[in-house]
């Protein structure tokens, strides 16, 4: 049997799931070069509430500044996008040829071929929990969102990962606004910016310990 559960890295919280590795999911389809992805296709956009927990610690700046360094990193005013692999020609030739996976829940055949910059086959995420965006660190595929089993039992989960977005919310936009009172945004003065979030403390969420979700072994689609 597999589980979902709430992780926590360093005080962060973490939809888990033990069974990735047997997912069968059609979103985890990969025929982008990275064949064992799973459901990575995201491109990851850092927001203030997670460049500020990156520029408290060592460890932290160091992965800032390689997130920086990437070549496909894009910087805007409130926050730092990093852009993953898309082979759009290689799409453009198996929608032609009839080979694409249709139908399921998947309306966007691109996520097929396109890769986070992040991940790598067989190892998955290669940024720790504490340092990636909440959209990855709370991701449920719609397999177990829709699936009738898990519905109520996913209820505590879905409220929960609701109240926290809100609260990164709040605090991005807190932070987005001390950051404009000193004329400062990543785009205009990167440096500056990133001194100014590293002096203001990290407001912590309480996030609830949750039960564990049983997942039976007859079920492989994954989280």
């Amino acid at each position: 049997m597999a589980f979902i559960y709430i992780d926590f890295d360093e005080g962060i919280p973490r939809l888990a799931y033990s069974g990735c590795s047997r997912c069968s999911s059609l979103i985890g389809v990969s025929l982008s070069q990275i064949k064992n992805r799973g459901c990575c296709y995201y491109s990851p956009k850092f927001y203030p509430v997670e460049i500020q927990r990156m520029c408290h610690s060592e460890e932290g700046l160091a992965v800032l500044d390689s997130i920086i360094s990437m070549p496909d990193t894009v910087i805007h005013d409130d926050h730092i996008l990093v852009k993953g692999s898309y082979d759009i020609i290689l799409h453009e030739k198996m929608m032609k040829d009839g080979l694409v996976p249709l139908g399921g829940n998947v309306t966007d055949t691109s996520v097929f071929f396109r890769t986070c910059p992040f991940v790598r086959s067989g190892s998955g995420c290669t940024l720790s929990p504490r340092y990636r965006s909440y959209v990855c660190n709370f991701f449920i595929c719609s397999e177990i969102l829709d699936n009738p089993d898990y519905k109520d039992k996913l209820k505590p989960y879905l409220r929960e990962r609701e109240n926290y977005i809100r609260f990164l919310e709040w605090e991005n936009n807190q932070l987005i606004m001390a950051m404009r009172g000193e004329g400062l945004t990543f785009r205009k003065n990167l440096n500056g910016a990133i001194e100014f979030l590293k002096n203001i403390g990290i407001n912590q969420y309480d996030f609830p310990k949750l039960e564990p979700i049983v997942i039976p072994d007859n079920h492989t689609i994954g989280a």
